[in-house]
């Protein structure tokens, strides 16, 4: 890939960052710098990852959640170990072959996915209370290619979608 010149000279031989790149960055530093938010659940937020691509694989083996995940197979057994020892997920036999272990939500898992699913929607729905549905739109297209892209950096593929986006239902008196 050829390498972009993000410089302008200005005046002699000031240069500066192209602007737009720099709030870019600005912005997304910032993101990554904030505190975790305390859900009324309190889970690590690698548990919490973890839970959700299970909920949304339904029992799906360990190689499919390390893959979700990006992580190693060893890590995301640790991953899981936690979430066992806490009744939220249970590890059980592939009936198709007795080599794979499968890993699927409790029925108290599920109860605490759905609680955090409602909690984080909640929470975004307020932190975009500003945005009218155009510009709510527009961010969602723009956060997906920004994935889309840094998936590609990486050298992997990406759909554009997440395992957030898998069609689930939150009953409200879940």
């Amino acid at each position: 890939m050829a390498q972009r010149n993000h410089f302008r000279t200005t005046q002699g031989s000031m240069t500066q960052f192209d602007k737009t790149l720099m709030r870019i960055a600005a912005a997304w530093r910032d993101l990554r710098r904030t505190r975790p938010r305390r859900w009324s659940v309190p889970l690590p937020l690698g548990q919490i990852d973890t839970l959700d691509i299970i909920a949304n694989r339904g029992p799906c083996s360990m190689l499919a959640v390390s893959e979700a995940l990006r992580i190693d197979a060893s890590t995301a057994t640790r991953a899981v170990e936690p979430l066992v020892k806490a009744g939220l997920v249970q590890r059980r036999r592939s009936e198709r072959d007795a080599r794979t272990v499968l890993v699927e939500l409790t029925a108290d898992g599920k109860s605490v996915e759905r609680t955090l699913t409602r909690e984080r929607l909640d929470n975004v729905e307020q932190l975009l209370a500003g945005f009218d549905p155009e510009e709510r739109e527009l961010l969602a297209d723009l956060l997906e290619r920004l994935v889309s892209a840094v998936y590609a950096d990486q050298g992997e593929a990406h759909d554009g979608t997440s395992d957030e986006q898998a069609p689930r239902t939150v009953a409200a008196g879940d």
